[in-house]
C-alpha cells in the first residue's frame, strides 16, 4: 500500500518514521480511509505496547502517517536468529502482547494481522527481562463499532494466512477479539517450537489447515514446555472461537496462574540452534504466497513469513535481501528477466482459431482449437516468484479445444439456473463478468450439465466425493494442468507467455487490484498469442489435476489422476486440486504461466472460476 521512510524530525530533533500511501492509492477514498484508520486506531489506544502515532495528514496529494522511531528488532528477526525462545521469554512476550491487545480491544479495535513481523522488541529497563514488545501495523484493523466507511466486505480475506483465525479464513465479516487471540496462539506456538503449527506451500494450504486440521501439540516439538502452557496454547488454537479465551484479560490470568517465572534482564536470547537453513532443508519452503528468497540468496536465512494477502511494504532505503523481502515483482515498464526465455527456442504457433461454439442460443461460449505440441512445463530456477514445486520437465499435449474465456455468470446461469457469485462493487451480477465463488465439485457438476445440454456424453462419473474422468469422452471437461499451461504460454517459454512480458502484463491481465474492485468482464483486455483471454488474472481457474510434485521425466498428455479422488475431509495433501492463472487482487508473480496453487476441492472463494475444454479431436 505504501512506502516507509526513516526521517529526521527537525522540530523535536529526533528520529521518526513516515509511512506514505502510494499516490495512485491516495486518490481512492476507501483505501485512504483505511490507511488513515491505522493512525486513528493506534493513537486512540495510548498504551506503551502500541507504536506511538504523532501525526496523520495529506501533503502533495499523498496521505502520510508520522510515527515514533523504534530501536530494536522485530520478533520475526529474533526468531530467525535464535529459532525459538525459552518458555519464560515466550510467555513474557505473549503476556505483554495480550496487555496491549486488551487495551486495543477495550477501544473497540481488532488488529486482525498479528504476526512476528508486526511485533517489535525494544529495550525497556522497566519491564522484566529488559525488553518490551510493541504492536505495529493497524492497517487492516477493524473498528468493532463499525464506523461508516471503515467496515470491510464480508467476503474479504484480510490478514496473513499462517496466522489467520478460522473465522478470518472463511471470509466471515464478523470477526471479534477472539480472532486476535487465535493469532497469538500461533505466535506462542512458533516461539516455543521454532515453527508454526501449520506449514504450507501457499495461502490456500494455510487456509485449509486453519479451517479443517487439528493443530499439533507443543510437546511434539518441544517436550520442555510445561503442561500448563501447553494447555494454554491448545485453547488459543481451537477452531470454535467460543471455546477460546473470551478476552485478552482471561489469557493474561491463565498465564499468571501457569506459574512460569519472569525472565531475568538479558534472558531474551532464546535457544540458539544455528541458521534456520536453506529452502532445500528448512521446515517450510519458499513455495506458494511466499515469493523469496531468490536462488542466488539461497544460502541465507529464508524469509518464510507469508505477506498480507493484498499488499506488503518495505522501507524505502532498505536493500532487498532474503532477510526482508524477495526481489520486487515485475511491474509495467520493466523488461523481463533473463530467466524468462529458456532453452533457446519457442513453440511454434499452433492455434486454429475459433472452431466451435457452445450455448449458442443463450450465451455463446467460443472454443479455440489447439493442435497440440511439445513444451517445457514448469519454471527455471531463476524465474521471479518461482516455487520449488515447478520442476521443469518436457510435456507433449495432444489436440484439444479450449474456451477463449472463463465461464461467465450468464453462461453459468443458463446451465445451472443460479448464480453463486459475490456482489462486489464492480462485479454486481453482470452477465459478462466471470462466475466465481465455485468449488471444484461445482465445476464438475456444471461441466456434466453443459455436456447434457449440448447433447454430448458426460465426461465425469460422480459418486459422492469420488470423481472419475472418462478418458475417451467427447463432452466438456476441465483442462488438465499441462493443457492449461500450454495454452497460457501461447507458443512461448517466457514467464508470462508470448508478448506478455513484465512491461506489458497490465494489457493482458487484471491483477494487483483492491479486493473491493473485484473482477472485470471477460475479454476486457487483450488476448494472448493464441486468442485466449484472461489466462492471467481476473479469477483463478480450476484444472483437473491433483496438487502434487511434478515428475522429472518427459510426459505425454498427462491427465492424472484417473483413480478415485480423495474425500473432502481426507488429511492427505494430494486431495487438493490445482488452481491456475492468478486473480484480480494478487501480485504479478501469481500471473506467471507456471504458477500453481492447491485448494481442497470443496472450497469456494470469491476469486475462483473455471475455463472449459473439449477434446473432440483428441487422438486415440
Amino acid at each position: 500500500m505504501g512506502v516507509v521512510y526513516r526521517a529526521d524530525h527537525e522540530t523535536l530533533e529526533t528520529l521518526a518514521v513516515v509511512k506514505v500511501l502510494h499516490e495512485h492509492l491516495s486518490h481512492k477514498a476507501d483505501v485512504a480511509k483505511r490507511f488513515e484508520n491505522e493512525a486513528r486506531a493506534a493513537s486512540r489506544i495510548g498504551h506503551p505496547g502500541i507504536v506511538k502515532v504523532m501525526d496523520v495528514g495529506r501533503l502533495a496529494n499523498r496521505t502520510f502517517i508520522l510515527m515514533e522511531f523504534l530501536q530494536g528488532e522485530s520478533l520475526a528477526d529474533r526468531l530467525k536468529r535464535v529459532r525459538r525462545l525459552g518458555e519464560a521469554s515466550a510467555v513474557a512476550f505473549i503476556r505483554q502482547a495480550a496487555g496491549a491487545l486488551g487495551a486495543t480491544h477495550n477501544k473497540g479495535i481488532i488488529h486482525r494481522d498479528l504476526k512476528p513481523d508486526n511485533m517489535f522488541l525494544v529495550p525497556d529497563p522497566d519491564v522484566a527481562g529488559g525488553e518490551r514488545i510493541k504492536l505495529l501495523d493497524f492497517g487492516i484493523a477493524k473498528l468493532m463499532e463499525g464506523e461508516k466507511g471503515l467496515s470491510t466486505h464480508s467476503g474479504a480475506l484480510l490478514g496473513t494466512p499462517p496466522y489467520m483465525s478460522p473465522e478470518q479464513c472463511s471470509g466471515a465479516g464478523q470477526v471479534d477479539v477472539r480472532s486476535d487471540l487465535y493469532s497469538l496462539g500461533v505466535i506462542l506456538f512458533e516461539m516455543l517450537c521454532g515453527r508454526r503449527p501449520f506449514t504450507g506451500r501457499g495461502f490456500g494450504e494455510y487456509i485449509a489447515a486453519h479451517l479443517t486440521k487439528d493443530p499439533p501439540s507443543v510437546s511434539e516439538f518441544n517436550r520442555e514446555v510445561s503442561e500448563s502452557v501447553r494447555r494454554i496454547v491448545a485453547r488459543l488454537l481451537v477452531k470454535n472461537r467460543d471455546d477460546r479465551y473470551a478476552t485478552a484479560g482471561e489469557l493474561i490470568e491463565a498465564l499468571n496462574v501457569a506459574g512460569v517465572p519472569r525472565p531475568r534482564t538479558g534472558d531474551w536470547s532464546g535457544i540458539r540452534t544455528g541458521k534456520v537453513g536453506t529452502p532445500a532443508d528448512s521446515e517450510e519452503t519458499t513455495q506458494g504466497i511466499n515469493i523469496g528468497p531468490t536462488p542466488e540468496l539461497a544460502d541465507t536465512v529464508p524469509d518464510d513469513g507469508a505477506p498480507v494477502v493484498k499488499a506488503g511494504k518495505q522501507a524505502a532505503d532498505t536493500p532487498t535481501t532474503a532477510s526482508n523481502r524477495a526481489r520486487p515483482v515485475p511491474r509495467d515498464g520493466e523488461e523481463p528477466t533473463p530467466g524468462d526465455i529458456r532453452n533457446g527456442r519457442a513453440m511454434p504457433s499452433q492455434s486454429l482459431g475459433i472452431v466451435h461454439t457452445a450455448l449458442q442460443d443463450v450465451a455463446p461460449m467460443h472454443f479455440v482449437g489447439l493442435t497440440g505440441g511439445t513444451f517445457t512445463m514448469g519454471s527455471p530456477v531463476r524465474e521471479e516468484g518461482r516455487s520449488s514445486n515447478e520442476t521443469e520437465h518436457e510435456v507433449t499435449v495432444l489436440a484439444f479445444d479450449i474456451a477463449e474465456a472463463v465461464v461467465t455468470q450468464k453462461q453459468w446461469q443458463a446451465v445451472m439456473g443460479s448464480n453463486p457469485s459475490f456482489k462486489f462493487k464492480n462485479i454486481g451480477n453482470s452477465d459478462e463478468h466471470p462466475v466465481q465463488n465455485i468449488s471444484w465439485y461445482d465445476a464438475i457438476e456444471f461441466l456434466n450439465k453443459l455436456s447434457q445440454r449440448e447433447g454430448l456424453p458426460e465426461c465425469y462419473e460422480v459418486d459422492g466425493s469420488t470423481v472419475r474422468l472418462r478418458e475417451s469422452c467427447t463432452g466438456y471437461r476441465l483442462p488438465t494442468e499441462a493443457e492449461w499451461e500450454y495454452a497460457c504460454r501461447g507458443g512461448s517459454q517466457m514467464m508470462y507467455g508470448r508478448g506478455v512480458d513484465g512491461s506489458a502484463l497490465s494489457e493482458y491481465a487484471w491483477y494487483d487490484k483492491d479486493w473491493f474492485e473485484g473482477a472485470v468482464a471477460v475479454k476486457s483486455l487483450k488476448p494472448n498469442a493464441w486468442g485466449l483471454y484472461d489466462m492471467h488474472g481476473n479469477v483463478w481457474e480450476w484444472v483437473w489435476d491433483r496438487y502434487a510434485p511434478y515428475p522429472k521425466d518427459a510426459q505425454i498428455d498427462p491427465h492424472a489422476p484417473t483413480d478415485d479422488n480423495a474425500t473432502l475431509m481426507d488429511a492427505d495433501d494430494t486431495a487438493e486440486r490445482v488452481l491456475r492463472g492468478g486473480a484480480y487482487f494478487f501480485w504479478a508473480v501469481f500471473m506467471r504461466c507456471a504458477g500453481r496453487y492447491g485448494f481442497r476441492p470443496g472450497v469456494r472463494f470469491g476469486y475462483v472460476g473455471l475455463r472449459v475444454v473439449r477434446c473432440a479431436r483428441r487422438q486415440p
